[in-house]
């Protein structure tokens, strides 16, 4: 959004997508704002000129390079009680970054997911319904995304346009861990060979195994998998406990470093 106090501003004179924001009073000039689901991030160029060279950037990076857009179900909740479907504008990225709007004119963003981190795609049910093809995205994480489309030819492209951006033998799968779909087997997405820092090891939130696994833990949450597989998935850490007793002590009551491990989890977090 653009800062203005000009109300017959002409919004055909940004970039599609940016819009203006009507302020009361300006304490500066040539001000905008990058909004995040968490945080706005209010700005200012030099110039005019400048102003709209970084809107035209901006433009490119938030909405370009697109790949695929268009209208789908998405299953969101945390538990069996509070999963259900809501319609979401998605738009596929040359930058791997499936992001979810309210709407095709994108105005409420709602967050993403990273394909980086997708294991593989396949087609799931066919649902007698509103929600027609489904398709399933699965993680390193062991969780699951699930995705309707209207068609079984929508459902075919949207898998294929997000299977040509899977990682290529970046890392293999047992490197981070996955569900086996074949033979039901869990993987440890934690590793074998776990390393416990002692309170006075422990050098920053950075380099903090404990806040690493809880990170981890939180990305098995952020999916639609299953209250038993996430249990499976999480039993895996064996210093869960001293995990959250070391964070709870020294990072937050005796390091007071909350709002720093608040603000590096969420950035961690897709």
């Amino acid at each position: 959004e653009v800062d203005t106090t000009d109300k017959q501003h002409d919004n055909d004179a940004l970039p599609e997508f940016i819009t203006y924001n009507l302020q009361s009073s300006e304490k500066k000039s040539f001000t905008f704002q990058i909004i995040s689901p968490n945080r706005t991030f209010t700005l200012a160029a030099i110039s005019e000129l400048d102003l709209f060279k970084w809107l035209q950037f901006l433009s490119i990076c938030v909405f370009g390079a697109v790949i695929k857009q268009g209208y789908v179900k998405k299953q969101e909740g945390a538990t069996a009680v509070s999963k259900s479907w809501k319609k979401r504008y998605a738009v596929l990225n040359e930058y791997c970054q499936l992001k979810w709007y309210t709407d095709h004119r994108r105005n409420g963003y709602l967050g993403f997911i990273d394909v980086n981190t997708l294991s593989s795609i396949s087609n799931g049910k066919t649902i007698a319904s509103e929600l027609g093809y489904i398709l399933d995205l699965y993680t390193r994480y062991g969780n699951v995304w699930y995705v309707g489309c209207k068609d079984e030819k929508e459902r075919e492209d949207w898998n294929s346009k997000l299977t040509d951006l899977l990682p290529q033998k970046k890392h293999t799968i047992n490197d981070y861990g996955d569900h086996d779909g074949k033979h039901g087997q869990i993987r440890n997405i934690f590793g074998h060979n776990l390393i416990f820092h002692e309170d006075e090891e422990c050098k920053s939130i950075e380099q903090c195994h404990s806040i690493q696994r809880m990170i981890k833990c939180l990305h098995v949450w952020n999916g639609n998998g299953d209250l038993q597989t996430i249990n499976k998935i999480l039993s895996q850490n064996k210093f869960f406990t001293k995990d959250y007793n070391h964070i709870i002590s020294i990072h937050i009551d005796d390091r007071n470093e909350f709002k720093l491990l608040h603000k590096f989890v969420t950035s961690q977090i897709r």
